[in-house]
């Protein structure tokens, strides 16, 4: 169980409390919080929107990570025409169905936080369909990619990042694990994929494979955390091999422009021999 919601206190103003404010400790908190997350994000007014939501929910988990997070500052930063309304978006949530009964004294902040992401979900995805529809529909949306050899890199970005994310929002759950990682291992050429036919998409598939297949224990045990470094490691290995053949080509290109120069050059002289002997006779 992580930090625990208190009970919400009446404020003075919609970002303060009655009594005595805060203490000195947590002064010197909210000002690393500024240093360590950036100026503060308040959800002001019942219109607020899922950008909103989305970067108040960041700053919070940075300040967490920061161990800077302050837990009654959660009310000093939602007022209360917003907080009404995510508390009437809570109760038809799947959050407050998993975790019934009051809410701020049963829920720890990252569930609160976790919940917040589902009532204002950006993608509607993440709030009409259970986890499993999910990455079902990940696993559909990655059937487009492509490789390209010359920007290995890319695929950290569009791949590998994309699961990282996925999985630290919607953990891949154990009852579709094994189907998954096999779906995912097979986007890069699925009948589906409009770039399935490309050498490089074709080629980089089937090294993916030949590498999970090497990878001791992954076969009779695939884990999305042993998938994702295999590909990490096969996308570096991917990057150094364009650069080390781009290094080859660059070397062979600056040697023949230095014997075109030489031969040039010894051109230039033999004609001026020449021309200084016709002259001299």
């Amino acid at each position: 169980m992580g930090i625990m919601l208190t009970p919400r206190q009446q404020p003075m103003s919609p970002l303060g409390y009655q009594g005595q404010g805060p203490s000195v400790s947590q002064g010197l908190t909210a000002l690393t919080q500024n240093v360590i997350s950036g100026k503060a994000v308040h959800l002001i007014g019942a219109r607020i929107t899922p950008e909103e939501v989305k970067k108040f929910v960041i700053q919070k988990k940075v300040q967490m990570r920061g161990g800077v997070f302050l837990v009654s500052q959660l009310d000093a930063d939602i007022d209360e025409n917003a907080m009404a309304m995510i508390e009437l978006k809570f109760e038809t949530s799947k959050a407050l169905a998993t975790r019934p009964g009051p809410w701020r004294e049963t829920w720890d902040v990252e569930y609160f936080l976790k919940a917040l992401e589902e009532v204002y979900a950006i993608d509607v995805v993440d709030r009409f369909t259970d986890v499993a529809g999910i990455w079902r529909t990940l696993v559909d949306d990655l059937k487009r990619i492509k490789v390209d050899s010359s920007k290995a890199e890319s695929l950290s970005v569009e791949f590998t990042a994309v699961l990282v994310e996925k999985d630290n929002k919607h953990r891949l759950p154990e009852s579709i694990r094994v189907r998954t990682l096999k779906e995912l291992a097979r986007v890069f050429t699925s009948p589906s994929n409009p770039n399935k036919a490309l050498k490089s998409n074709m080629a980089f598939a089937a090294e993916f494979q030949e590498e999970l297949e090497k990878e001791p224990g992954y076969e009779k045990n695939p884990t999305l955390k042993v998938f994702l470094r295999v590909c990490e490691r096969l996308i570096l290995k991917w990057q150094r091999s364009y650069y080390d053949n781009q290094s080859r080509s660059g070397k062979r290109a600056v040697a023949a422009g230095q014997v075109e120069g030489e031969d040039a050059s010894k051109s230039k002289r033999t004609r001026a021999d020449q021309e200084e002997y016709a002259t001299s006779d």
